[in-house]
C-alpha cells in the first residue's frame, strides 16, 4: 500500500490504532486525485491523530484524523484469530445485502450454505414460515489441497443482524469484490478487496450451532 514507510515503537515496531472508518474513508476520498500522500502519527491538542498530507494540483491539503492508541494487550486482543482452512470460499453476490436486510424481520439468525461450484443459499425460519433464497453461477474457489476431491460444500448459521451490518458497511460498499469463507463450527469470514490498491479488510463472524 505504501511506497515508503518508517515505523518505530517499543513494541517490536508495532503500533496499534483504533480509528473511525468513516473519518478515514472521507480523508482518502479527498486525496483521490492527489499526486502524493504522506501519513504521519502525530498529536493535535493532545489528541493522537493521523496527519494526512496530500499534494494535489500544486496545493497541499492537510487533514487530522483522530485515533486511539492501543497498548500491547489491546493489540494482542485484536489480532486475527487462527482458523483452519475453510470448507468453501465463494464470491458473494451484490444482491445478498438486500436479501439479508429483508430477512431480518423473520429470524435472528440465518443459515448460509454454499458449494465450491458456485451455488449458494440463505435461509431463515420462524414458527410458521421458512424463506430460502438461491444464488447460482457464483465464482467458487477450490482449495489447492483438495482440488481433485470434487465439489466442496459447507454451511454455517450466524446472527443475521451482524451479517447485515457487515454487508452494509461503507468499507464493503467501496470494494471491488467480496468473498465469503465458510469455516464450519468456527466462523464465517468475509474478505473484502478494496479498490485503488487500498488493500483489503477481513470480517470474522462467529457461527451458531447448525
Amino acid at each position: 500500500m505504501f511506497d515508503e514507510y518508517k515505523i518505530e515503537s517499543k513494541n517490536n515496531n508495532i503500533i496499534g490504532l483504533a480509528i473511525r472508518a468513516s473519518n478515514l474513508i472521507a480523508s482518502i476520498r479527498t486525496g483521490k486525485r492527489s499526486q502524493r500522500i504522506v501519513v504521519k502519527l502525530s498529536k493535535k491538542d493532545r489528541q493522537p491523530c493521523l496527519k494526512i498530507e496530500m499534494v494535489m494540483d500544486n496545493n497541499e491539503i492537510t487533514q487530522d484524523v483522530p485515533v486511539t492508541l492501543l497498548n500491547k494487550r489491546q493489540i494482542q486482543e485484536t489480532a486475527e484469530p487462527s482458523l483452519p482452512d475453510p470448507e468453501v470460499k465463494i464470491q458473494l453476490p451484490e444482491t445478498l445485502k438486500n436479501v439479508i436486510s429483508n430477512m431480518k424481520s423473520v429470524s435472528d439468525d440465518v443459515l448460509l450454505s454454499a458449494t465450491s461450484s458456485g451455488d449458494m443459499s440463505v435461509q431463515v425460519s420462524a414458527e410458521l414460515v421458512t424463506i430460502k433464497t438461491y444464488f447460482k453461477e457464483l465464482k467458487g474457489f477450490e482449495s489447492t489441497e483438495d482440488a481433485t476431491s470434487g465439489i466442496e460444500t459447507g454451511r454455517c448459521r450466524m446472527n443475521i443482524r451482524k451479517l447485515s451490518q457487515v454487508l452494509n458497511s461503507k468499507i464493503v460498499n467501496l470494494s471491488n469484490y467480496i468473498v465469503g469463507c465458510i469455516v464450519e463450527s468456527h466462523a464465517f469470514v468475509v474478505y473484502v478487496e478494496l479498490g485503488q490498491n487500498m488493500g483489503h479488510a477481513t470480517f470474522y463472524l462467529p457461527v451458531l450451532t447448525v
